[in-house]
C-alpha cells in the first residue's frame, strides 16, 4: 500500500505534466491562429472593399491611433443637475484601450511568433478604395493617425487599381455609385440585417430599458408626492459581457421582496453594443459612451435624482464609472464577480487585465474561447461572422439543447443573449470596457471613499473567469468594500439558482444606503 506521501507527490507530478502538455499544445494552437488571423486581415479588407461603400479600418496597423466615442461632451455640464461632479472626468475615459491593436497584443505575448509584415501592409493598404482617396472620414481607430506622402501616394495607385471592382461592388450591395461620401454604414455585411438585429435603428440615440414596475410609474403620474418617491427611489441593474437586460429581469427582479417592488422603480438595462440597444459603427464603446448613454436614457429621460446599482461582471465596471461620475446620487452599489485587476509594475493594465481575463491557453474551453474572441480580431470576426450572422438558425438548436439537459438554471435568453451583438461592438466593449476599466477602477473606487459610499461586492469562490482572489485584493485595498463570499459559486450561479437569496441581499443593502443616503445629508 503505498504511503501518503508518496501518492500526494505522485498526484503533484501528475498536475505538473498536465500543465506542461497543455502549455505546448497551447503555444501551438496560439501559433497558427497568429498566423491565420494575420491572414485573414487582407482577405477581409478586399471583400469589404468590395462589398462595403466605406469600411473602417481593422488595428493591425502600429501607427493607428484610437478612436474616440461617437457622443459629444456637453452631456457633461448637465451632469451637475443630478449629483454628477461635472469635472470633466468623462473625457479621460474616452481613451481607447492599446490592447485594441493588434501590434500591441502580439508585443505582450509571453512567445512571439514573428511573421512577414507584408500581410500587415497589405490589410491595411487594401482597405483604400475610391471614395476613401476622394474624401476624408473619421472612423474608430484612425482618429489621429498620419501617413507620409509616398503612403499617400501609394494609396491612390491601389485606389485606381481597386477601381475595377466598383461595378461589381454597386451589383452585391445594391447602392448607386452615386451616394456620397459622409454616409456612414449601418450594418456590416457579414453582421445580421434582420428585423431584429436592425431594431435599435429606430431610436438610436437612447438605449433598450425595461421598467419592471409599471404599475408603480403608472400610478406615480399626476401624485407629485409619487413623482418625487419615484424619482428618489430607483435601481439600476447592469448586466456582464455578451448579455442582456433579460440577465435580470428572467433572475433576480422578480425574486425581490415585494416591499422593495412597490416602492421603487427597477431598471434593467441593456448596455450600449447589446441586446436592443444601438450598435453604431461610429463608436469606441468606451466607458464615457457607455455613462453618457445612461444619462441621456434613463437619469435625464426618467428624472433620477438618486439610485441604487446593481451589477455583474463587466456592468460593475460601468457602474463604478457611473458612480464615479454621480456620487451624490448614489444610494448603494452592489457588484457581483467585479472583474477588479489591479495594476501590476512594469505591465500595462489593459494588457495585465487580458492575461487574466482571456488567458491564451486551451484550456479550461470557456478560456480558450474568451482568448480566440479577444486577441484575434480577424478570426472573431469569423465566429461572429458564422454565429451572430445566422443566429436564426442556431436559435432553435439551442432552444432545443436548453429543453433537454436536465439541472441547469439558466433562462433561455441567457443563452441566447451572446450572439445578440456585433462583431464591432463586442471587440471594443471587451478592449475599451473591460481591457481600459482596470485603469479606470481605481480612480472610481477612491471617489467613492471620498463620499462615503459602501461598495457591497459578492463573489463566487468558484469563479473560473474572474477569480475571487480578485476582490480579496479589493477589499483588502478599500476599507469601504464589503466582502461577501458565496462558497461553491462560479461566474454564473452566483446569481442562477440562488435568486431570492440574493434578493433579499439586495433588499438588505437597498435598506442600508438609504438610510445611509438621509444620514449624508
Amino acid at each position: 500500500m503505498a504511503a501518503p506521501g508518496r501518492r500526494s507527490s505522485s498526484a503533484g507530478l501528475s498536475a505538473r505534466v498536465v500543465d506542461f502538455v497543455i502549455d505546448e499544445i497551447s503555444f501551438s494552437v496560439f501559433a497558427v491562429l497568429d498566423f491565420v488571423d494575420q491572414l485573414l486581415c487582407p482577405v477581409f479588407a478586399v471583400l469589404d472593399s468590395l462589398l462595403e461603400i466605406r469600411s473602417p479600418s481593422c488595428y493591425c496597423r502600429k501607427n493607428v491611433a484610437p478612436g474616440r466615442g461617437s457622443f459629444a461632451s456637453p452631456l457633461l455640464s448637465s451632469a451637475k443637475e443630478v449629483g454628477g461632479t461635472g469635472d470633466g472626468v468623462l473625457e479621460s475615459w474616452r481613451i481607447s484601450s492599446t490592447t485594441v491593436h493588434s501590434y500591441e497584443r502580439r508585443r505582450a505575448g509571453t512567445r512571439k511568433l514573428h511573421l512577414v509584415p507584408l500581410l500587415r501592409s497589405l490589410s491595411s493598404e487594401a482597405s483604400i478604395d475610391e471614395s476613401a482617396v476622394s474624401c476624408s472620414r473619421e472612423v474608430p481607430g484612425e482618429a489621429g493617425g498620419s501617413e507620409s506622402s509616398s503612403t499617400r501616394e501609394h494609396g491612390r495607385v491601389l485606389g485606381r487599381g481597386i477601381g475595377m471592382f466598383s461595378k461589381a461592388r454597386s451589383k452585391l450591395q445594391g447602392l448607386s455609385s452615386a451616394r456620397s461620401c459622409d454616409e456612414n454604414p449601418v450594418v456590416r455585411w457579414s453582421d445580421c440585417g434582420c428585423e431584429k438585429c436592425v431594431s435599435w435603428q429606430a431610436n438610436d440615440q437612447l438605449l433598450y430599458v425595461r421598467v419592471d414596475d409599471k404599475e408603480f410609474w403608472a400610478s406615480s403620474r399626476g401624485d407629485d408626492d409619487g413623482q418625487i418617491r419615484s424619482a428618489e427611489n430607483n435601481v439600476i441593474f447592469l448586466h456582464g459581457f455578451l448579455s442582456s437586460s433579460s440577465f435580470w429581469t428572467e433572475s433576480v427582479m422578480p425574486a425581490l421582496p415585494q416591499d422593495v417592488r412597490a416602492n421603487h422603480r427597477l431598471f434593467a438595462v441593456d448596455i450600449l453594443g447589446f441586446g436592443k440597444s444601438p450598435k453604431p459603427l461610429n463608436n469606441s464603446y468606451t466607458l464615457a459612451d457607455h455613462v453618457l448613454m445612461i444619462q441621456r436614457s434613463l437619469i435625464q429621460l426618467h428624472g433620477i435624482r438618486k439610485f441604487h446599482l446593481v451589477a455583474h461582471s463587466m456592468g460593475c465596471t460601468v457602474a463604478l464609472a457611473l458612480a464615479a461620475q454621480f456620487p451624490s446620487a448614489v444610494k448603494s452599489i452592489t457588484l457581483l464577480a467585479p472583474p477588479y485587476f489591479p495594476a501590476t509594475p512594469g505591465i500595462t493594465p489593459g494588457i495585465h487585465t487580458m492575461h487574466q481575463v482571456a488567458p491564451r491557453r486551451i484550456w479550461p474551453l470557456m478560456a480558450f474561447g474568451s482568448a480566440v474572441m479577444s486577441w484575434y480580431e480577424h478570426v472573431g470576426r469569423v465566429v461572429c461572422l458564422i454565429i451572430c450572422k445566422n443566429h436564426r438558425v442556431w436559435e432553435p438548436l439551442l432552444r432545443f439543447l436548453h429543453s433537454n439537459i436536465p439541472g441547469h438554471r439558466i433562462p433561455l435568453s441567457s443563452v441566447t443573449d451572446f450572439m445578440q451583438h456585433t462583431h464591432h461592438s463586442a471587440w471594443h466593449l471587451f478592449h475599451n470596457t473591460i481591457c481600459n476599466g482596470a485603469q479606470a477602477a481605481d480612480h472610481c473606487l477612491q471617489v467613492l471613499l471620498r463620499a462615503g459610499l459602501r461598495v457591497r461586492v459578492i463573489h463566487g469562490t468558484e469563479d473560473a473567469v474572474i477569480p475571487f482572489t480578485q476582490s480579496e485584493k479589493l477589499s483588502g485595498r478599500y476599507p469601504n468594500v464589503l466582502l461577501t463570499p458565496v462558497i461553491s459559486a462560479n461566474h454564473a450561479s452566483i446569481v442562477f439558482g440562488r435568486e431570492s437569496e440574493l434578493g433579499m441581499d439586495l433588499a438588505e443593502e437597498f435598506s442600508f444606503g438609504e438610510s445611509s443616503a438621509k444620514e449624508r445629508t
